[in-house]
């Protein structure tokens, strides 16, 4: 069986929202030391495509 490309970007998107979801749920919950730490995960994942991407914009 194929998957187009819109089956694997919407499973992809899907899973990202409900992960997402999910850290940041518990981050609200937990609150302090927890969410500190994963907010700083979080900054670390979202600085790899800048820092590995080829265009000096």
């Amino acid at each position: 069986m194929r998957a187009s490309l819109a089956q694997v970007g919407f499973l992809t998107v899907g899973a990202a929202i409900i992960v997402g979801s999910i850290i940041g749920a518990v981050a609200g919950y937990v609150g302090g030391f927890a969410d500190n730490v994963l907010m700083r995960l979080m900054d670390v994942l979202l600085a790899f495509p800048a820092c590995c991407s080829r265009s000096q914009s």
